[in-house]
């Protein structure tokens, strides 16, 4: 099974945490090990 993963996806749940989101979202991969 691949996982493929965008982070910063909870706009609402950042914003509490004071994160500013990039201008492009971080998108990761978690392959079979």
């Amino acid at each position: 099974m691949k996982i493929i993963a965008v982070g910063m996806n909870y706009a609402l749940h950042n914003k509490e945490l004071g994160n500013v989101p990039d201008e492009n979202p971080v998108i990761f991969m978690k392959p079979d090990s």
